[in-house]
């Protein structure tokens, strides 16, 4: 077997060029690029994601908060069964940050006490 070459034959017209001959042809592209609309276009989608980003968060956990309030005051059940159909439908979509989904939870987990001295890991159970 024949080793691999570590070395590449240079042409003449390379030896002009300060880098290979793709990478030349590349930048004379990128060159001829309206550098002034690409940067534009860049900022404006920075900005979109980044009001997209903090605004749905900001939206989603006042969303969260108000659902929250509204299902203290329903029963077990049917605070259970909107309160899944809520988060599968937020669980879909990708903006939605999973903390205020967690944090929305705790009208159906009810109040958290402490345990004392006479209480069991399974008292809130019975």
């Amino acid at each position: 077997m024949d080793p691999l070459p570590v070395w590449q034959v240079v042409l003449p017209a390379e030896r002009a060029l300060l880098t290979t001959q793709k990478v030349d042809s590349a930048l004379r592209r990128l060159r001829l690029w309206n550098w002034t609309s690409v940067l534009r276009k860049v900022i404006v989608l920075c900005t979109l994601y980044m009001v997209c980003l903090v605004g749905v968060t900001k939206v989603t956990t006042l969303f969260f908060s108000w659902l929250s309030q509204e299902l203290a005051r329903m029963s077990l059940v049917a605070s259970t069964a909107i309160f899944v159909a809520v988060g599968m439908c937020m669980f879909l979509l990708p903006p939605v940050p999973g903390n205020a989904m967690h944090s929305s939870r705790a009208p159906l987990w009810g109040p958290q006490e402490p345990m004392g001295p006479h209480t069991t890991r399974w008292d809130p159970i019975w």
